[in-house]
């Protein structure tokens, strides 16, 4: 984006309130090769302004992220530890065992370095996001995956997955916990069984997918549900209305293969 400047030289002779644009880095200089001072003035549209603000908004929030609102695991670690950087947990269960206080103005990530962590079931609470270390190495999550009941009531709930591979049943049923509310986002997350997500009544209930895969079958029942950029699903996709008559399922796809 280009900047409005107003060059002010000190040197007698400079022409003086003369305005033109240049570039980010661009440096005025005479024609004798001397610089000279300037006054730089952006000016920004509704669309900038708006950008702008986001991002401000978005830095302050990640600002405010304490150390103990991240939690490590590690095939190093162990579950006695306290899940620090330096003390990492062992496994998933303990690391989302760990987190007591989640909630939409406290939000927390569960950082997994690579490696294979096999567990029966994992249960993911409201307002935690699990995200692989490192999106070059593969973080295995052999487990199936479900919502735990603290999912409950209609406060802005959101949690996910981001740089792993699920390779289990994964069953969102925000019905089972009674939550009129949520949100799940899913980054370059691969599923390699079934997944299967199911509404609450008449309450929404929301679903993103980003640059995802899925291998198994996908059943959506009474939710909205959102595939951005490169998703790929290798099985069928079933989309129902809530089975009270409720709720219709909305699918929102935008690129991506449907096998």
């Amino acid at each position: 984006m280009a900047l409005q400047i107003k060059k002010k030289f000190i040197q007698d002779g400079a022409v003086d309130g003369e305005k033109l644009l240049l570039e980010a880095d661009q440096t005025i200089r005479k024609s004798d090769g001397s610089g000279g001072e300037i006054d730089v003035i952006q000016t920004l549209n509704d669309a900038d302004a708006a950008e702008a603000s986001a991002r401000q908004a978005a830095d302050t929030q990640i600002k405010e992220y304490k150390p103990d609102q991240v939690i490590y695991v590690s095939k190093n670690g162990d579950d006695s530890n306290s899940g620090s950087e330096q003390l990492p947990f062992l496994t998933l269960s303990a690391a989302i065992a760990s987190i007591t206080d989640a909630s939409p103005t406290k939000r927390y990530a569960v950082r997994v370095s690579s490696g294979t962590y096999v567990e029966a079931s994992i249960s993911l609470k409201p307002n935690v996001f699990i995200v692989g270390e490192n999106a070059k190495e593969t973080v295995r999550i052999d487990s199936t995956v479900s919502m735990d009941a603290s999912f409950s009531g209609s406060e802005d709930h959101r949690s996910g997955f981001a740089n792993v591979l699920i390779l289990k049943a994964v069953n969102f049923d925000w019905s089972s916990v009674t939550s009129a509310a949520g949100k799940l986002y899913f980054s370059q997350t691969v599923f390699g069984s079934t997944v299967d997500m199911y509404g609450h009544d008449n309450a929404t209930a929301q679903a993103q997918f980003a640059d995802c895969q899925i291998f198994g079958k996908l059943t959506i029942s009474g939710i909205n549900v959102s595939v951005f950029h490169n998703n790929l699903c290798w099985g069928a996709v079933d989309l129902n209305q809530h089975p009270n008559g409720g709720m219709a399922t909305v699918f929102n796809a935008v690129g991506g293969t449907i096998g």
